[in-house]
């Protein structure tokens, strides 16, 4: 005859490792075995519990015990029904009951509530102990957030800060709270404050600019430049710097460095405030340097050079003018210049500005430099002279070079091409270098006795008739190689005679030239 499994026989069934459900049934042998486990002598049930829980160090009474028992028993039945993992209380030491207790619950919590959620497909929304952990977590996040800030404005500058304080700023920090929490200044705060409301999240600040130049004065500085005395014209038919689509500008070879540059147009232009930097920056793209491709073509002026080669041999720092200035009177004019003024000063103060500068020097030791030379051709030669000697040399050589140079200034040639009458033409001569002629089936040995020719550039300035300015190229080739007088004279009648038969209301010519190398 079958038999309904009461609560309380299917606890003590568990207990002894077998699982029955309340409310089976059971057949007459399992009754008779179910008989034989209630017939367990309390002292049995004692000695068991209180070894399962000697662990715990806690007194209970066989009641307590069999009670407690019988709650873990209902315990592990209801998660074995949802299916969790059962309470198992063997050698879990009272530390870590609470981490174990809060750890069961969240697991039975968890599943119910997915079981719920499926059953009734929807999701519920997260119990009060959730939403405490996620604001901890979030505030945690913050707080890492917050240190990695610290480090990052630490040894920062001001302008990188700025950008970072934003993200303070925008959290709707008070200007307080920033200023303390990053150890940073009222001004940056501030100043990030400002830039989030105007320009957004992570912002960079503008730079502020400096004093800028005005349009007049750039252009001042460009022309400067771009001036006869300061700057030549390459001759070659290449020698152009691309500025703009199809447009086109001659390289000009700067005739000195940019230092020397600068320290003369500050000479013209003294009222002027520009920094030598900002000069330089503005120097025009076709104004190239010596140095670059081609620059070898130009040619210098030996009365000059050699006085600047005399000084670079010497070591000094001064420029050929500064040097000038000591026997010249202070703003010189032409009557000084031509050295036809009583007043100004000796060579001897010359002489003893030069002798400080070699204090540390015997006179007789040896100076070494280099000069140009012409005899039969031109060429640069070593020289080594004693100091003594070499002051003389310099100062003799100054002397002559003040008048030369106001002679030969370019100003002059400058201020006649744009004051000229219509009447007159402004002709800038020059010889060029020789061009061999070559075959391109040529014999071997004809390399080593091609012809060469005299390529003569002339540019004529002058105006029509209609006072329009017209620059006028004319290139006159000759078999006569030798660079001399006579050369020069056939090359102005043929000058006089084109501007004759084209323009024949001009009636003055004026002839610049660098001189014949004959």
């Amino acid at each position: 005859m079958l038999r309904v499994v009461t609560v309380e026989q299917s606890r003590i069934i568990l207990y002894k490792g077998f699982k029955v459900k309340p409310g089976q049934k059971l057949c007459a042998s399992c009754r008779n075995k179910l008989l034989k486990i209630k017939q367990i002598d309390e002292s049995n049930v004692q000695n068991s519990l209180n070894t399962e829980d000697e662990d715990h160090d806690v007194e209970f009474t066989p009641a307590e015990l069999l009670q407690k028992r019988n709650v873990i028993a209902e315990l592990n039945l209801s998660f074995h029904e949802i299916g969790c993992s059962p309470m198992k209380l063997h050698a879990l030491g009272e530390h870590s009951r609470s981490f174990y207790g809060k750890e069961k619950l969240q697991r039975v919590h968890e599943t119910v509530k997915e079981k719920i959620q499926n059953v009734l497909e929807v999701d519920l929304p997260e119990e009060k102990n959730d939403v405490e952990k996620s604001v901890i977590k979030k505030s945690e996040d913050l707080d890492k957030l917050v240190d990695i800030i610290k480090n990052e404005l630490s040894g920062t500058s001001r302008r990188k800060q700025i950008p970072m304080l934003t993200i303070p700023a925008s959290l709707m920090w008070s200007r307080r709270k920033i200023k303390e929490t990053f150890n940073i200044s009222d001004y940056s705060v501030c100043k990030a404050q400002k830039l989030l409301k105007d320009q957004g999240f992570l912002a960079e600040p503008a730079r502020r600019n400096g004093k800028q130049l005005s349009p007049d004065i750039i252009e001042l500085v460009k022309k400067f430049y771009q001036l006869d005395e300061q700057s030549r014209i390459l001759p070659g038919m290449k020698d152009v710097v691309s500025i703009g689509k199809k447009v086109y500008e001659r390289k000009r070879l700067i005739l000195c460095n940019l230092s020397e540059l600068y320290s003369s147009f500050k000479l013209q232009n003294q009222n002027l405030k520009i920094a030598h930097s900002k000069f330089c920056s503005l120097r025009p793209k076709w104004c190239i340097l010596a140095g670059a491709s081609g620059t070898h073509l130009v040619c210098v002026c030996t009365i000059h050079q050699n006085v600047i080669l005399l000084i670079h041999g010497a070591g000094f720092e001064e420029e050929c003018k500064q040097l000038m200035s000591y026997i010249v009177c202070e703003g010189a004019g032409k009557e000084c210049m031509l050295r036809h003024c009583d007043k100004c000063p000796s060579k001897d103060n010359l002489v003893q500005f030069l002798q400080a500068k070699f204090e540390d020097y015997d006179d007789e030791d040896i100076v070494e430099y280099n000069q140009w030379v012409s005899t039969d051709r031109t060429e640069m030669i070593r020289c080594l002279t004693s100091v003594g000697e070499l002051i003389e040399k310099l100062v003799e050589k100054l002397n002559k070079l003040i008048p030369h140079s106001c002679i030969a200034q370019s100003s002059f040639f400058k201020n006649l091409k744009g004051t000229a009458s219509s009447n007159t033409a402004v002709v800038s001569m020059d010889f060029s270098e020789n061009y061999a002629f070559t075959i391109q089936d040529e014999a071997q040995g004809y390399h080593w006795n091609s012809n060469s020719c005299t390529i003569h550039p002339v540019m004529i300035h002058c105006k029509d008739t209609s006072n329009v300015k017209l620059i006028i190229p004319l290139c006159i080739i000759s078999d006569d190689l030798k660079h001399d007088v006579s050369m020069v004279y056939k090359i102005q009648k043929n000058v006089t005679a084109f501007l004759k038969e084209n323009y024949p209301h001009i009636t003055n010519i004026h002839y610049f030239s660098d001189r014949c190398a004959g």
